[in-house]
């Protein structure tokens, strides 16, 4: 059995650029293929680091092994890598989603293995796996909050012949008998995998997020999120486009740049500098480069192109796309139309005074000297077993109700994500903790009986309030497509408990709020303890 690893070229991609530039190589032909390429590193053997830190005399070397294979199907080519031979390959030069759609549809949907996702409010990475087989359901991805970019499983019987077990992602990791003079043979039959759309039927749920193929959309979106960096839109985020081991890790670098503490969009923005606003999509593609490096600044993870490490969400002509992992995906028009159906109803008008506030602390200060009969209760934390809540940033009792406010300035996914999560779950635990209920009465015993009460009768009113310069009109199209799913998950559950939801916009007053804003980076660090 045979383990290979094997990517799908970009079609209009030179073969000059299928191999990194600084890469070492020499070619030589293949036994048994007559329309291929072998390129096998040219490496010098060098001592380990722990010969020197662990005082020895040895002569012992070691050296980087590998090779990569390219193999033509037609009109098309793929590269399949050996050992180290993947690190010859230049991150543009493949499709990134050839190795995830093959496997989904090569993969029986019962006998799933391992499955990655990446939930895009906050680019949080997971690996879930399973010691048997496993339907999707299993694997607790938050169904339409979560993007699926890795999976792995038992293949169908129809393909069992080809090979037993698939991992798919960028690439698609197989292991076969395959003999090298059938690898053609076995590109094709991935090839029409990939091409396929059988996957939509055996996984359904991944229908309503969709991964775009059409070049001239593709096209068409990249000019849009060009615009978005020129602007230093907030909404743009940063991400690390695959699970990884932190040992070593100390900073993150763009190109050759300085070393910045976290993987931040902030950092971007510090290392471009007044460059950003002519950065073109073939430039992230395939020069501005990501690399996660140790304290000695060496790439521990990466170069990444820059391209695969930014996540979007966009809305153009009345439909809504997200970029992540270098992919593009358009939301179910029917899928669309039934959350902003869900949750429309739960925005309302306010009454909060406008914000010329520059943090949310002050604007709930604010707040409380309104005469609105609010108090401030931001960061003042009830401490249970289970850990620490804050109840509500403002509360009151009104005709009856206890509302609990929540306060928010922008609309970047991650944070709105955070700030329904943060309200739902924190009054969750009010309602079904008693001990959390007590500790809270303690709070605002002073403030009067009909607050305690308001309490013990479990009337409750929860408010997501968003300071924001967008229009009020528009409602639930203010805030991105994902942080909109995070609202429906929370507004069900609170609505299962007996909890009215309320949306509102405030409007920012401040001078500068409406214009984009240069962020300033994160310190940069030469050492762990920086």
């Amino acid at each position: 059995m045979y383990n290979l690893s094997i990517y799908l070229l970009k079609s209009e991609l030179a073969s000059s650029d299928v191999i990194k530039s600084d890469a070492h190589t020499h070619t030589v032909s293949c036994a048994g293929l007559t329309d291929a390429t072998v390129y096998l590193c040219d490496t010098t053997a060098h001592r380990p680091w722990w010969i020197h830190y662990l005082g020895l005399d040895e002569q012992v070397s070691q050296q980087m092994q590998g090779a990569l294979l390219i193999v033509k199907v037609g009109d098309v080519s793929f590269a399949i890598t050996f050992g180290q031979g993947y690190r010859l390959l230049n991150d543009f030069a493949y499709e990134y989603d050839f190795g995830l759609i093959t496997s989904l549809n090569a993969i029986d949907p019962v006998k799933l293995k391992s499955v990655d996702s990446v939930q895009p409010t906050d680019a949080k990475r997971r690996r879930v796996q399973m010691p048997r087989d496993s339907k999707l359901d299993v694997f607790d991805v938050l169904r339409n909050e979560s993007v699926l970019n890795r999976m792995s499983g038992l293949v169908r019987t129809e393909y069992a012949n080809l090979f037993k077990t698939i991992t798919g992602s960028c690439n698609a990791r197989i292991a076969t008998k395959t003999e090298v003079s059938q690898l053609p043979d076995l590109c094709a039959k991935l090839l029409d995998l990939y091409r396929s759309e059988n996957y939509k039927t055996a996984f359904p749920a991944l229908r309503n997020i969709s991964p775009i193929r059409d070049p001239g959309l593709i096209k068409y979106l990249d000019s849009h999120l060009c615009g978005a960096l020129h602007n230093h839109d907030e909404s743009v985020a940063l991400s690390i486009p695959e699970v990884i081991d932190y040992g070593q890790f100390s900073g993150v670098r763009f190109d050759a740049g300085r070393i910045y503490s976290m993987v931040v969009v902030d950092s971007m923005w510090e290392s471009f500098g007044d460059s950003i606003s002519s950065v073109t999509v073939e430039r992230l593609r395939r020069h501005h480069q990501m690399a996660l490096v140790d304290e000695e600044g060496s790439a521990i993870h990466g170069p990444y192109s820059l391209y695969k490490c930014l996540v979007w969400d966009c809305e153009l002509d009345e439909k809504v796309y997200h970029l992540c992992d270098g992919l593009w995906y358009q939301i179910d028009a029917h899928y669309l139309q039934n959350l902003n159906r869900d949750i429309h109803n739960l925005f309302e008008d306010t009454s909060f005074p406008n914000n010329n506030k520059d943090c949310e602390a002050d604007y709930n200060k604010l707040v409380a000297e309104s005469g609105l009969g609010y108090l401030c209760l931001d960061k003042d934390l009830i401490y249970l077993d289970e850990g620490s809540i804050e109840p509500c940033d403002l509360f009151r009792v009104y005709e009856g109700k206890a509302e609990f406010v929540h306060v928010k300035i922008g609309v970047v996914s991650s944070r709105l994500s955070h700030l329904f999560n943060q309200g739902g779950n924190s009054i969750e635990m009010l309602l079904s903790d008693s001990n959390a209920r007590d500790l809270f009465k303690q709070k605002i015993a002073e403030y009067g009986e009909d607050y305690i009460t308001a309490i013990r009768n479990r009337e409750s009113k929860i408010i997501f309030l968003i300071i924001t310069n967008k229009n009020p009109i528009h409602k639930e199209k203010n805030i991105p497509l994902f942080s909109r799913i995070s609202l429906r998950r929370m507004a069900r559950m609170l609505d299962g408990m007996g909890v009215e939801v309320s949306v509102q916009f405030v409007k920012d007053e401040k001078v500068n709020s409406a214009k984009a804003k240069k962020r300033r980076a994160r310190s940069s660090v030469s050492s762990p303890q920086s």
